[in-house]
């Protein structure tokens, strides 16, 4: 998310900015992930579409990140007695 954020810091300084140009210039400079991956396999057409895909990912990631702490930590057995 770094990267896009700093992408569109920097596109809002060309006047005026062209959004192809940038989508490419993203698209590009991007390294091989899960969200690379699926930005190609379903390639956006804006800088909007972009960001609601990334906060998807992020969304996703998070959550299953979350879901893996869950499945790590031990049962609470309390009160059994």
């Amino acid at each position: 998310m770094l990267f896009l954020n700093r992408l569109c810091e920097t596109m809002v300084k060309i006047d005026p900015p062209n959004e192809e140009m940038v989508l490419e210039a993203f698209m590009k400079g991007l390294q091989t992930n899960p969200f690379s991956e699926s930005l190609l396999r379903d390639r956006p057409e804006t800088m909007a579409e972009v960001r609601r895909k990334a906060i998807t990912h992020i969304d996703a990631e998070e959550t299953m990140k979350w879901k893996r702490v869950e499945e790590r930590r031990p049962l609470q057995i309390s009160n059994l007695v």
